[in-house]
């Protein structure tokens, strides 16, 4: 079962369809970065994609969208002179949502456990297990050993 998995499908000039699909989880997150944007101007929540890769989901409330501008797909230079375009990440409260929607440690996911516990004997020969100290001498070319 999926948990924290949202996609967005951004228009594409073919089929004009924009979409946001995802778990009840991921869409609840969405939706409280959202009203957060609503009341402080900034939200964020850290999402996960089908393929297991997380990513963070900046929100910010603009005043103005007029100058927030996207480039065409394959835009090389701007289509538009400088001083009308801001991008996204140029807004001034951008970086703020970026901070809101941080990835979350560790400690708060459940990891499972795929190696059974080790005995007292394993730790006891892990313990007088001697290291190699593999670094090479790049004058040389050869390891140190």
């Amino acid at each position: 079962m999926s948990e924290h998995m949202l996609h967005i499908l951004a228009p594409s000039r073919f089929d004009r369809v924009a979409a946001i699909v995802g778990d009840l989880t991921a869409l609840s997150q969405l939706r409280d970065a959202i009203a957060d944007a609503i009341d402080s101007g900034t939200g964020g929540t850290y999402l996960v994609q089908s393929d297991g890769e997380g990513y963070s989901m900046a929100v910010v409330q603009a005043p103005d969208m007029s100058p927030v501008r996207t480039t065409y797909a394959g835009e090389v230079g701007p289509q538009r002179p400088k001083g009308e375009m801001v991008s996204m990440r140029g807004l001034p409260r951008f970086t703020e949502a970026i901070e809101k929607s941080k990835p979350p440690t560790l400690a708060k996911f459940q990891i499972p456990r795929f190696l059974p516990t080790q005995s007292k004997s394993a730790k006891a020969r892990r313990g007088r297990d001697k290291t190699v100290d593999c670094r090479v001498d790049h004058k040389n070319k050869a390891p140190h050993l």
